[in-house]
């Protein structure tokens, strides 16, 4: 389950993975929510948590928790976080 996207492809848990909302990701994440979709440039929560890190692991801790797989390219060619 990813719930809607937006236009650009976000999710809600990509909204509060680059938010940096532990408890928000958390409430997604126990709801089926899938760690593994892409927005519309290829990109996961799990980038979009690192790309806006702030110091407090709590959301990347989640995402990885979630089974993240960490090989993905996005597509750009780049490799996810």
């Amino acid at each position: 389950m990813s719930l809607s996207a937006d236009g650009a492809g976000w999710t809600p848990l990509h909204f509060a993975a680059q938010a940096q909302e532990p408890v928000i990701v958390e409430e997604l994440l126990a709801a089926g929510v899938s760690v593994d979709v892409p927005d519309g440039q290829g990109n996961t929560a799990l980038w979009r948590a690192v790309f806006s890190y702030r110091g407090d692991p709590a959301v990347l801790r989640l995402l990885l928790a979630a089974g993240r797989r960490l090989t993905r390219a996005t597509l750009a060619s780049w490799r996810t976080a």
